[in-house]
């Protein structure tokens, strides 16, 4: 890696970034996502008069009774 003031060639790697934040931040998203659709997913069956919820296909959380 290269340090301010250095002179660099073609190609050379001037920072690297650690992927951990935005990795937790990703997973973070994601469970609100997911979140908001099951809630969604629970008014739409309640508004509907449904015993049963109908998640989206795309849902990635698991449910546990």
């Amino acid at each position: 890696m290269s340090r301010d003031g250095d002179i660099v060639k073609a190609g050379q790697i001037l920072i690297k970034l650690d992927e951990t934040i935005i990795r937790a931040t990703l997973q973070g998203i994601t469970k609100k996502i997911d979140e908001l659709e099951a809630r969604a997913a629970r008014l739409n069956a309640e508004r509907n008069g449904y015993s049963v919820l109908a998640f989206p296909g795309n849902t990635n959380a698991v449910f546990e009774p």
